[in-house]
């Protein structure tokens, strides 16, 4: 039998690669045909910057659910309203006459200005059954307890950790007997804590506080009651079953502004017009380092010290114009706008692997799959975190230093030699 020459063998060795790389291609999750571009073959690097061509501010959820959060709020600041809603239908002595009762909260920090002054609450009895503040029967809370039975008085004064003693008058008292009474359970609908006016944001831990099991939590109620079978006073104390806050957002928003917010959930849809990018190399990039830069405008935002979280940036999957905006959930990761500029004038991602990551799994997907209309999208990081919001500044402006930037850095497919 003859033997393969030379160049039979080359022959060979050309047609399995070629095979291989057919079948490679064919394996593309993404479908992207021409698009792709493979930064191992080499080529030129570029950078470039994009300015945003569209933004606009979505109101995603007008409130958000916080019974299971490590904090209750209660007074007024920065246009967050918020009273506490609260009840202890477990562990009132069956039958019992209350005949002393206090409700212990404890602090933990405050937001307000300089001069906030001290005010007072009363304690009301809800009228109707409820299970957390996002409850329609909240949607207007002056409906829903009666504020001719006060159940009792507290003081709040600005404080970092001191405790607060809220005292059952007379009213007090004979609701907490009547709810201790088994015949009366499906009639505990509990308290609010309302108030007239207040110039701060006093935050109090909630039965949710991570700390010993065994022990038992604010807001709690310590009591002293006798038994139907005896006249003997004995005290106890037990932590509430449920607490909450209800609460109201009213934002100072500006026109030329776009908004990020917690609590009152706004977020911002930011377009860069990477059609044109893609026009000028229409056999595809691949962006290896990406950064988008917001500008933010200090005096009209208000970032809550209690605990600010982040800010992130995810892709959508929706229309720029639709009215429910869909992210692209396949990416787990988080891809962070948390590092600030040194004269804390605008926020960008994080330099290094973040604008890595940021690069292949969100800009280089969008120009994979992509849709004049898509956007990024800008949010806190979590929803309930306490009350902050961001204003932007809007892409309509003449000025581009105020403008949200994307700074890409990209490779582009050699110029073929034959």
């Amino acid at each position: 039998m003859r033997s393969l020459n030379f160049l039979e063998h080359l022959f060979v060795f050309i047609l399995i690669v070629f095979l291989v790389l057919l079948n490679s291609c064919s394996d593309d999750p993404f479908n992207l045909q021409n698009n792709l571009y493979n930064p191992e073959f080499g080529g030129e690097v570029r950078d470039t910057v994009l300015y945003a061509v569209k933004d606009t501010t979505y109101l995603i959820q007008p409130i958000v659910g916080n019974r299971l959060t490590n904090n209750l709020v209660i007074g007024s600041y920065k246009g967050f309203e918020s009273r506490i809603i609260l009840k202890f239908s477990r562990g009132l002595p069956p039958m019992a006459k209350i005949i002393a009762a206090r409700i212990q909260f404890r602090a933990d920090g405050y937001v307000g200005d300089m001069n906030a002054q001290p005010f007072i609450a009363n304690a009301y009895p809800i009228l109707k059954q409820w299970v957390s503040n996002k409850d329609s029967i909240w949607e207007d809370y002056t409906q829903n307890f009666d504020p001719t039975v006060p159940l009792g008085q507290i003081e709040f004064a600005p404080s970092e950790d001191d405790t607060f003693f809220l005292q059952m008058n007379t009213n007090g008292l004979e609701k907490f007997t009547f709810w201790a009474d088994t015949n009366n359970a499906d009639q505990n609908f509990g308290l609010i804590l309302d108030f007239a006016e207040a110039t701060y944001l006093q935050y109090l831990t909630s039965i949710n506080i991570e700390g010993d099991p065994t022990i038992v939590v604010e807001p709690m109620l310590i009591f002293d009651y006798q038994s139907p079978e005896d006249t003997l006073v004995k005290t106890d104390t037990i932590s509430a079953t449920f607490d909450a806050y209800v609460y109201s957002v009213n934002i100072p928003m500006l026109e030329s502004r776009n908004y990020v917010s917690t609590q009152k959930i706004y977020n911002t849809l930011i377009q860069f017009d990477f059609e044109s990018l893609l026009e000028k190399f229409p056999e595809g990039i691949d962006v290896v380092s990406a950064n988008l830069q917001i500008p933010i405008d200090k005096e009209s935002s208000f970032f809550n010290p209690k605990e600010l979280k982040d800010l992130q940036v995810q892709r959508t999957l929706t229309d720029f114009n639709t009215s429910k905006v869909v992210v692209d959930s396949s990416f787990q990761g988080l891809v962070f706008l948390s590092q600030w500029s040194s004269d804390s004038s605008y926020v960008e991602v994080f330099a290094g692997d973040e604008r890595r990551k940021f690069a292949r799994s969100v800009i280089q997907l969008q120009l994979m799959s992509l849709k004049s209309s898509s956007a990024l999208m800008i949010e806190f990081e979590s929803k309930t975190a306490p009350y902050s919001y961001v204003a932007l500044y809007k892409s309509g402006l003449n000025d581009k230093e105020l403008l949200p930037k994307l700074y890409l850095t990209f490779r582009v497919p050699p110029v073929p030699r034959f």
